[in-house]
């Protein structure tokens, strides 16, 4: 078989590579990157002859990429940035900027910060493609290898080349339907703990901070349910005994039909902004990061 030469590969080849990986389809890919399907698969194929690897094969119904595929795709992402660097302007100008900018993130931050932040992008940069990840249990993971720009987490994490700023606080509520009798009267630690949970726990792998401070007591909830988000928590618990602790913000979000209560363990937690040095001094990201400051500034004023 024929083979390429890895040095006539070209940044919109590498280009390629990732987007293909972001997207998981040749024809998304091609849509994305405004060119044929036809044309992906060209250089997908010079890829492959190149680094003597599949890159991605058919796996049920779908693509899939290989491990070689994702070594690369690391590296290809730095070699990218490093030469927008080099082309872009000295100055950045978000009202002008074309560019994919990556957020890390899970429900809370999804919810609670990213509908003003898209807003003020939109307004401010238009043209720029905000892409948002979710970061489940591997945040750190999708910065140190150059996968994501951001990560928005309550994660609290140390690690060379990271770098990190305190964005908000908030503590727990409980969400609970408005006939279950806790919705008023006293609500004491022990009514707390021995109520029907719907408990949120991703895959027993994160604990919330509440969750955590209940087992240092030596004690648990009486679990119900358990999911691994607390998405559509309202719809789950609605007609039912059960009750959910969530942080205030995200309870706030549902109380127009369901009963919000103090937690009896409120165990404050902070939400942190975090990024690695590959971006540090990249003005477009130092926008966006400031961008992300002002708005969790805006919503940490908002009066509980």
């Amino acid at each position: 078989m024929k083979t390429t030469d890895p040095l006539s590969l070209d940044f919109a080849t590498l280009s390629t590579l990732c987007t293909v990986f972001d997207k998981n389809s040749f024809s998304a890919a091609a849509d994305e990157l405004g060119t044929s399907q036809s044309t992906v698969s060209y250089t997908v194929e010079r890829l492959r002859k190149a680094f003597g690897d599949p890159l991605f094969v058919r796996q049920g119904g779908q693509i899939v990429a290989t491990l070689r595929c994702e070594a690369l795709v690391v590296e290809a992402r730095l070699i990218l940035e490093q030469y927008n660097r080099m082309i872009s302007a000295k100055e950045f100008d978000p009202a002008t900027a074309k560019a994919t900018l990556r957020i890390s993130s899970n429900f809370y931050e999804r919810v609670i910060l990213l509908p003003k932040l898209i807003r003020e992008i939109r307004k401010q940069a238009p043209s720029i493609h905000l892409q948002m990840i979710p970061a489940q249990m591997s945040g750190s993971d999708q910065l140190t290898k150059g996968e994501t720009d951001v990560l928005l987490s309550p994660a609290s994490f140390s690690l060379n080349g990271v770098y990190a700023k305190l964005l908000m606080k908030d503590r727990y509520n409980c969400l609970m339907d408005r006939s279950n009798p806790l919705a008023n009267g006293d609500f004491t630690e022990e009514m707390f703990r021995s109520a029907k949970h719907a408990y949120v726990s991703l895959a027993e792998i994160w604990r919330s901070s509440y969750g955590v401070d209940i087992r240092k007591r030596g004690l648990e909830v009486n679990r119900a349910l358990s999911i691994a988000s607390p998405e559509n928590l309202a719809e789950l618990l609605e007609g039912t005994d059960m009750i959910a602790a969530v942080p205030r913000r995200v309870a706030r979000l549902a109380e127009h039909k369901m009963a919000l209560r103090e937690c009896p363990f409120p165990a404050p937690f902070h939400i942190s902004m975090y990024w690695t040095s590959r971006t540090h001094k990249s003005k477009m990201h130092i926008w966006m990061r400031d961008l992300i400051v002002q708005v969790a500034t805006e919503v940490e004023s908002v009066i509980e």
